[in-house]
């Protein structure tokens, strides 16, 4: 018997969003997580949507590690709740059938990064691996994911990549350059706008972060731990770059103009050091010139109280005293400048 999906809990409302439009498969531990509730609570829900067959179990067989470990993905009663039509049902069911066991771990490990984005944010937009897109860009790769994704109303996105430490440093540094030419080409910014350019690399271990950040042409390439994108806040400041730690929520600065060239400022100096010795010369003429006013004035100012103390002895008939201020004054005429 069907059951309406307007009757389930909020908890399984999400479980059937993701699978519906984002998600093929889920693990018991990202029901867990959807669900927001613990291990036991998470396995009681899914015994629950198993037996309504509004999720269906498949077993791995892709490794030891995980063999016949169980993942689920939407039974017939779940596709006939989200509207499927009967052709839908059997073409989903068919690829649910067919998925290689070899991808399944790539696949739900990716699917942990989309869950921690869509519980952590408000997810807009997510392009996996094989959507149409990659095809017609000039990025000559196909990245794990793109995400746009909200916080506060501002907007940003990332790129994904999910490494497990299977290609070699060739190979990934091969990978960010084509990265960075689709940067310079321009080829972003008309696929994607204005938002910031980033590639989020999710790997293994901070010694494997150590070697590959190496390889790493620009600060574009965000490097963390998959514990630590996991384990922490999604919007915690945990991605390094360059030398430093950033969160998703941080904003690029604009990037400064272009610096003239080196001729230009070559010749800007010759012209600036040209300009200060013309105006150091012509300070020094002009206090050359302002002493020489101040000496003339002084000079006539003597000459003419000596000529007065002159008469003045001349009327008291004392020779003497007129001859040497004569010679005084003959002087001052002498040696001062016109």
């Amino acid at each position: 018997m069907s059951t309406p999906i307007q009757n389930h809990s909020e908890s399984v409302m999400r479980i059937l969003r993701v699978l519906r439009g984002d998600l093929l498969f889920l693990s018991r531990e990202q029901v867990e997580m959807l669900s927001e509730g613990n291990k036991r609570s998470a396995n009681k829900l899914l015994g629950r949507l198993v037996s309504a067959r509004i999720l269906k179990k498949r077993l791995r067989l892709d490794n030891y590690a995980n063999f016949r470990s169980p993942i689920y993905h939407l039974g017939a009663e779940g596709c006939r709740a989200i509207g499927m039509s009967k052709d839908e049902i059997m073409h989903y069911m068919t690829k649910v059938r067919t998925y290689s066991d070899r991808a399944l771990q790539h696949l739900l490990e990716v699917n942990d990064v989309f869950i921690k984005f869509y519980l952590g944010s408000r997810v807009t937009e997510w392009l996996w691996h094989d959507d149409d897109k990659w095809f017609s860009v000039e990025l000559g790769l196909y990245p794990d994911g793109y995400v746009e994704f909200e916080k506060d109303g501002k907007k940003y996105g990332a790129f994904i990549e999910l490494d497990r430490e299977t290609e070699g440093l060739e190979v990934l540094k091969k990978k960010f350059e084509k990265y960075a030419q689709f940067k310079r080409s321009g080829g972003f910014k008309k696929l994607f706008g204005d938002r910031m350019f980033r590639v989020l690399f999710i790997t293994t271990t901070e010694e494997w972060i150590d070697r590959i950040e190496a390889e790493n042409p620009g600060d574009h390439i965000w490097f963390t731990t998959k514990k630590d994108f996991m384990g922490k806040s999604l919007w915690e400041r945990h991605w390094f770059a360059r030398e430093d730690l950033y969160s998703l929520d941080f904003a690029a600065l604009p990037e400064p103009p272009e610096p003239p060239g080196r001729i230009v400022l070559e010749l800007d100096g010759e012209i600036s050091a040209e300009e200060e010795e013309r105006r150091w010369r012509d300070q020094l003429e002009e206090a050359r010139n302002r002493g020489h006013r101040i000496n003339n004035k002084l000079a006539w100012g003597s000459l003419y109280g000596f000529v007065g103390i002159w008469g003045l002895s001349l009327a008291s008939l004392k020779p003497v005293v007129s001859l040497i201020l004569l010679l005084i004054v003959l002087y001052v005429v002498i040696f001062s400048d016109p």
